[in-house]
């Protein structure tokens, strides 16, 4: 099976960088695995693909969502999730995103960086005077909130800008004392051996009367402070909201970096400096349940769920139900190659590297499908069906689904990197980067390629067979869409074909117009 993200437990348990304040709300919500990742972003560019990957973590009902959709009907979208991939079961369906991190190779290429799962705490902070400081009068998150940070275009630092003191980076080292919080990488002159934090601030003051804005303009930081953690909400934005500040882990352990001469890696924006992070929140909550857990005075402090007894414990998962799966509802049918298993040629979109200090202009053509050479599609030839990986149970399927559909847990490649002298290879998973391994049934393992995981891709005229080095068998697909290896020939079940995908597309419709007129139903009143 597939590893589950480890790194988590341990980083979280780094000291929080922000400012304590003592007898007010805090919690913290754990996501340890994405919902999905890809070129969407609902905020942005709803409805249509967006400029730059995305790693999303939350409810199961993320989708591209639609350009006339209300925030309003999309809060009744996110909220309807039937799970999600963090760690409040039902009251918190929202989702949270920020960029993709990649690892530049000095041959110019890209590689997707792993991650090691995201922090989101909610902090509530009192103002410095006035009623501001004694009765900060916090408020649930609004339905329909929602929320960005960050500048994607940003490629320089002005320290008296509070909005910009909202990101930072802390590079985790093994040996030594590690650097103090920056605005921007550390990975140039600093080895981060257990990992990389990037980290944002979100704004805690509302207007009380927008939920969305096309410049963010609904919300606002503090005033009289360089400091988004905590001051006076303006007068035009009188109601405060706790605090967002979100803790994003990556593994850059397995890249070379830290000794002085480069710093290689970029988001998915085309940003090699760092001060170009963001992040995205569409609001799922329970404003029933934030409002019990704000006045709970057993959730202080702390940041454990699980210890507030009067709102939030009862729905912290347990970690076996951190183990389950939360696979998004519904599809969306995205299939370009995203640099997990086989390094891009460019970064998907039109995302040149920038370094500042000018902002990064808009791209004059519009966003390209990804670098999709060295990743496929396997068809069977015999009855038309694609292997498709079941993240439910990490084994894998098969899935009548015709390209027009196709999705990106159906794209594989071929790590030659591994090959042995006998010419046998894994073949690895796009989406997740597991291994094909011929167990007892045809499984994904994240573990090391061993003799199970190794391949032999056989040609018969324009198709493709794979033999196997554990059984010395070919791989055939069975009449229920279950695998074998029982053939010593290439026999018709045994042959495939390599699709090369086309990048998918966003769809216009994302399905869920039937959750909005059913909760539009349910408000309206009769007489």
């Amino acid at each position: 099976m597939l590893a589950t993200y480890t790194l988590i437990a341990a980083l979280v348990a780094v000291v929080l960088p922000v400012l304590a304040q003592t007898n007010t709300p805090f919690w913290k919500v754990t996501c340890n695995a994405p919902i999905f990742q890809g070129r969407v972003d609902p905020i942005v560019s709803p409805g249509v693909l967006s400029s730059h990957v995305h790693k999303v973590f939350g409810g199961s009902a993320f989708s591209a969502s639609e350009p006339t959709r209300l925030p309003s009907e999309q809060y009744n979208v996110t909220a309807s999730a039937a799970c999600t991939t963090c760690s409040l079961n039902s009251i918190d369906n929202s989702n949270y995103w920020s960029p993709s991190l990649y690892y530049q190779h000095l041959n110019g290429s890209f590689s997707l960086v792993p991650h090691s799962g995201l922090t989101v705490y909610y902090l509530s902070r009192t103002g410095t005077t006035g009623a501001n400081k004694t009765n900060p009068n916090w408020q649930p998150l609004p339905k329909g909130l929602r929320m960005l940070a960050g500048s994607s275009s940003r490629r320089s630092f002005d320290s008296t800008d509070i909005a910009q003191n909202a990101v930072s980076y802390v590079c985790l080292v093994k040996n030594g004392a590690a650097p103090a919080q920056s605005p921007g990488f550390q990975t140039k002159d600093n080895f981060c051996g257990n990992g990389m934090r990037a980290q944002i601030w979100f704004p805690m003051c509302w207007d009380g009367i927008n939920f969305d804005s096309s410049d963010g303009s609904h919300m606002s930081y503090p005033v009289g402070t360089d400091n988004p953690q905590g001051g006076d909400c303006p007068n035009a934005y009188p109601v405060r909201v706790p605090g967002i500040f979100i803790e994003h882990f990556f593994d850059v352990s397995a890249f070379p970096h830290g000794d002085g001469t480069r710093q290689p890696f970029v988001w998915a924006n085309g940003d090699s400096t760092g001060y170009g992070y963001h992040a995205d929140v569409i609001s799922g909550w329970d404003t029933d349940v934030m409002a019990k857990a704000i006045a709970d005075p057993t959730c202080r402090n702390q940041g454990d769920a699980s210890q507030c007894v009067n709102s939030l414990s009862e729905y912290v998962k347990s970690s076996s139900q951190l183990g389950v799966q939360c696979p998004i509802a519904k599809t969306i049918p995205l299939t370009e190659a995203l640099g997990v298993t086989v390094p891009l040629a460019r970064l998907p979109g039109c995302n040149p590297v920038t370094a500042g200090p000018a902002p990064a202009a808009a791209c004059s053509s519009p966003p390209s499908a990804s670098d999709n050479s060295g990743v496929f599609f396997v068809q069977s030839v015999w009855n038309g069906l694609y292997l498709t990986a079941d993240y439910a149970a990490y084994e894998i399927i098969t899935a009548s689904v015709h390209p027009a559909n196709a999705v990106s847990r159906q794209l594989w490649s071929y790590d030659t990197a591994l090959a042995n002298s006998a010419g046998y290879f894994p073949i690895q998973h796009q989406d997740t980067a597991g291994y094909l391994s011929a167990q007892s049934t045809l499984e994904l393992i994240s573990v090391t390629p061993q003799q199970w995981e190794l391949w032999k891709p056989v040609k018969s005229g324009n198709s493709t067979a794979f033999l196997s080095a554990r059984t010395g068998h070919y791989l055939t697909i069975n009449t229920d869409g279950t695998f074998a290896y029982t053939s010593t020939t290439i026999v018709p079940a045994a042959l495939f074909n390599l699709v090369q995908p086309d990048g998918g597309h966003v769809n216009a419709k994302d399905g869920y117009n039937s959750v909005v007129a059913a909760m539009a139903a349910t408000n309206t009143c009769t007489s």
